[in-house]
Formats: structure tokens, sequence, C-alpha cells
């Protein structure tokens, strides 16, 4: 039984051509994989207009993806572009309980009030503050506008100083 080389070598070809087809379509599911699997996180952001502890912005940081993710730092910066580190802010009250660095695993969430009473060098109006930035120890980082939190709050709402107030 003899068979034309022609043949053969179309054969080849076409096993060839079908290999190629299966390896991509196998890189294609793997990077998907991969993608889904990863470390991630988002951030959801709310003014606290008049709490107990003050005015501030509540930033939620929720783990989105499957692996843990290890929030490293995160900070505020106002219009000038200063950044204030939420570490440096907290350290100077004992009410807050959430440490950074911390671990956070497959869709759990850590809430950082970041109190602008604190900042005693900066603007105390909420309006002043451009946006909040998280970190984590892969080097990424995500950050969430504040102008559109605070827009549509009516001035009574806003934190005033007690000579704006007309107070003594």
């Amino acid at each position: 039984m003899t068979t034309d080389p022609s043949t053969l070598q179309s054969m080849a070809l076409a096993i060839s051509l079908l290999s190629l087809v299966v390896a991509c379509a196998s890189m294609v599911v793997s990077w998907r994989v991969a993608a889904r699997d990863r470390a991630n996180f988002r951030l959801d952001c709310q003014y606290l207009p008049k709490t107990g502890i003050g005015v501030g912005f509540m930033v939620v940081v929720v783990n989105s993806g499957r692996r843990p993710v290890t929030v490293d730092s995160a900070s505020i910066v106002d219009r000038d572009g200063r950044s204030f580190s939420y570490r440096d802010i907290t350290m100077q009250s004992a009410q807050f309980n959430t440490f950074l660095p911390t671990t956070l695993h497959e869709s759990e969430r850590v809430s950082l009030l970041f109190p602008i009473w604190h900042l005693k060098s900066a603007s105390r109006d909420p309006r002043h503050y451009r946006l909040v930035q998280v970190h984590d120890t892969l080097g990424r980082h995500k950050s969430v506008s504040l102008k559109r939190h605070v827009r549509g709050i009516p001035d009574d709402k806003m934190f005033k100083p007690k000579e704006q107030r007309g107070e003594e």
C-alpha cells in the first residue's frame, strides 16, 4: 500500500493547523482563568456629613478577585495635590480599629474612615478633596473621585467652622 506524497503533506498541514487552533484556544482559556483568579479590589465611597464622630469620607475596599489582596496604604488627595496618609490621620485618634496593611480574602471588605476634621493643616471643607487612593502590596493602586460625592450636597449639610456659622 503506497500513499501519495502530496496526501501526506496535506494531512501534515491539516494536523499542524488543527494543533495551532487548539493551542490558541487553550491560551485564551488560560488567560481568562488567570484574569478571573487574580487578586483584585474595588472601591466605593460615601460622604458622611454629620455623624457622631464628625465629618469625613467612608471608603469601602472590597476584594473582588479570588485570591487574597493585601491593602498596603490609603491616602486622600486635596486639590493642591497634597496627599494625606490614612495611617497618619488615624494615628491621631485611638477610636479607629482598621490598621494597614490588612489582608482581604475573597469578597471580604474593610471600611476606612477618612476623618477630615483631623486634618488640622488642611481645609475641612469636603469639596477641597479630590480623590482617595488605595494601594496594594503588588504595587497596584485604584482611586475613587470624591467630586461626585459632594457635588449635590447643599451648603447646610457641609461642615462649617464656628466663625462661618455665627457661633462664638
